[in-house]
């Protein structure tokens, strides 16, 4: 089997990356297309994972428009000359464009609900695959009983560093919190409330005296703060968020992974996705729409008693991932399998009851 897999985001290489180890260790061959974002590309090389980058993202609306068109222009010549039969993505409209003019399936992983992206891949695409929580998408969508951070982070492929800490000269009778900045330039983060320099020193300062502070940040920090930027490679962050005792993040991506992981989170968002709702209703994670008060008591809770915090959601990740989905393996038998005829109930009976 030839596949191709379109990643946007870090997130995404993680989605895919034990498929195309698997499918690799049988001969296949797997090819990944990225944009030139440097952690994508850092997790892409660090897992020696063969990959074209073709090309820089597009910030602005009328240039992420023009992009769609020189980006599925060249997806599309990539996909005739690797001769590619299957193409993955984790919501690519780009992906989805290639392949339908290719005459060849596009599977996509899809839990972030931004209609804007599904309405420019749904009608190219082969099936949608989406955590059963998420809103009906039509007949092509399969709902799973789990999240996409099943295929990484379920404990028959995650492995955490107990050690990844001892680099830095933490005081051990302190909690470690690591903050998430994000740069808001996709297109679902426009509007949203972004936090000034000024605001994100202030809110750091006020911490950094009862907690051991790390940040990791999409924009470059002022000089007072550099000294807390992240010392890690991006295939170590998972490790870094199993053993901190608190994640204070933009990032819905990465808070979703701590939540899955049992580590304390709070996402600052000012939206009510499905996502977040299911990871709190599993009292998982904590969402506080906006900077401010209610953040800031919320971080005060958890550090007043943030060893029993972390054991309780501890045991709830434990407890959820022994009843979910195996996706890797899922996402396996559809690379290997999606020519066969009836394909898509053979799919549901297979995996059943973890399929709907």
């Amino acid at each position: 089997m030839r596949v191709l897999i379109d990643v946007g985001h870090p997130a995404h290489v993680h989605y895919y990356k034990n498929l195309a180890f698997k499918l690799k260790e049988q001969g296949h061959f797997v090819l990944f297309t990225c944009r030139d974002k440097d952690v994508a590309l850092d997790l892409l090389a660090q897992y020696s994972l063969k990959h074209i980058v073709i090309g820089k993202p597009f910030k602005g609306v009328i240039k992420k428009i023009i992009g769609v068109f020189i980006f599925d222009v060249k997806l599309f010549y990539l996909i005739r000359k690797y001769k590619i039969e299957v193409v993955f993505s984790a919501g690519s409209f780009y992906a989805a464009h290639a392949a339908f003019l290719n005459f060849i399936p596009h599977f996509t992983l899809e839990d972030s609900e931004n209609f804007e992206q599904i309405r420019l891949y749904r009608p190219f695409s082969k099936l949608i695959i989406t955590p059963k929580y998420i809103v009906n998408l039509g007949k092509k969508q399969l709902k799973v009983n789990g999240f996409l951070q099943n295929s990484y982070l379920k404990d028959n492929y995650f492995n955490p560093d107990e050690k990844i800490l001892d680099r830095y000269n933490f005081q051990k009778n302190k909690p470690t919190l690591l903050f998430r900045f994000v740069a808001h330039n996709a297109t679902h983060d426009i509007g949203l409330e972004k936090l000034s320099v000024v605001g994100k020193t202030e809110l750091i300062k006020k911490y950094e005296n009862k907690a051991n502070i790390i940040i990791s940040s999409e924009t470059p920090l002022p000089q007072d703060l550099s000294k807390y930027k992240i010392k890690f490679q991006a295939s170590e962050m998972h490790s870094v968020i199993y053993k901190i005792d608190l994640l204070i993040a933009e990032s819905g991506a990465m808070t979703n992974e701590s939540a899955f992981l049992g580590t304390p989170n709070i996402v600052i968002v000012d939206k009510d996705l499905n996502v977040h709702k299911e990871y709190e209703r599993l009292g998982l994670k904590y969402h506080i729409k906006k900077y401010g008060s209610d953040l800031e008591s919320k971080i005060d809770e958890i550090l007043s008693n943030y060893k029993e915090v972390k054991i309780n959601m501890r045991e709830r990740s434990r407890n959820f991932q022994s009843n979910s989905i195996d996706l890797t393996e899922f996402l396996m038998w559809i690379a290997l399998n999606h020519k066969e005829k009836d394909f898509k109930n053979k799919l549901i009976n297979n995996f059943q009851p973890h399929v709907q």
